[in-house]
């Protein structure tokens, strides 16, 4: 099971001395169902790890850090910080 998330995006267009705004979407993402769960948890709490999310969701740490380093790639989530005290970072709201 995938899903599609789109966002929009405002974007301040000059025209004469009006400034309006623009929606425009943003290209479409396919997340999974783990992918999913996953964003839930890090918007819940930026500060997860990777062991906790395994643990709550009850797969192996391994796969945790693959679907991380998929939905960086995606553009869904950005580290913050070192890997002690940093943070997670959704990028594009579900």
């Amino acid at each position: 099971v995938t899903k599609q998330v789109t966002n929009q995006v405002t974007i301040p267009v000059e025209n004469g001395s009006e400034v309006t705004n623009l929606s425009v979407e943003e290209s479409e993402v396919d997340l999974s169902e783990l992918e999913c769960r996953i964003l839930n948890l890090v918007q819940t709490n930026s500060e997860v790890t990777f062991v906790w999310i395994a643990e709550e969701l009850r797969v192996s740490r391994k796969h945790i850090a693959a679907c991380m380093k998929t939905l960086k790639e995606k553009g869904m989530i950005v580290r913050r910080g070192n890997n002690r005290k940093g943070y997670w970072e959704v990028k594009r709201k579900r």
